[in-house]
């Protein structure tokens, strides 16, 4: 009996710590967090996540947090398109899970409601024969507060000039 007990207390320690090591890997980001991937099943945003750390942006470098991804809220984010070579960036802000907001830009693209979106003015006015959100990638660029969102995001349009050489300046329908 007193082995069986002894037997039983330390396979039950050994399935503890088990158990223990196991969520602590669970817990490390994965590889592709690197990326800003999340990794979910069926998130249609992770295809669309552009895999760079820097991005030059009108001629500036800009850094990707490694630590942000679709489930990011109050985030500021940055859309490129991939088929234009210059001009091509667009700033955009959300208090929301950052793919509820991309599922908002999506819904723009097949809805016919384009004007409620600078990424599918731009696919209408530049691309019309191939009109589609995969044809840009998306990195979220900073998380910051509510109260300062608006700020942050305007500051990122005027640092990186995206209201003169970028997809800032087309004017949406709200």
């Amino acid at each position: 009996l007193v082995e069986f007990i002894h037997y039983w207390l330390i396979s039950s320690q050994k399935a503890y710590i088990s158990s223990i090591l196991s969520l602590h890997e669970s817990m490390q980001p994965k590889e592709d967090a690197l990326n800003q991937r999340c990794n979910a099943p069926g998130c249609l945003q992770c295809p669309l996540v552009a895999t760079n750390t820097n991005i030059l942006v009108n001629g500036k470098s800009l850094r990707v947090p490694k630590n942000l991804n679709c489930k990011t809220k109050n985030a500021i984010y940055l859309w490129e398109c991939c088929i234009c070579d210059k001009e091509n960036d667009y700033f955009g802000r959300t208090i929301q899970k950052t793919h509820k907001r991309t599922n908002g830009h999506r819904k723009c693209f097949f809805n016919g409601e384009f004007e409620k979106s600078a990424l599918s003015m731009h696919a209408k006015d530049k691309h019309p024969d191939n009109m589609s959100l995969e044809n840009f990638r998306i990195s979220v660029v900073k998380e910051t507060s509510p109260r300062n969102i608006k700020r942050e995001e305007f500051r990122m349009v005027d640092k990186y000039r995206t209201k003169i050489l970028g997809l800032n300046r087309y004017k949406t329908l709200k």
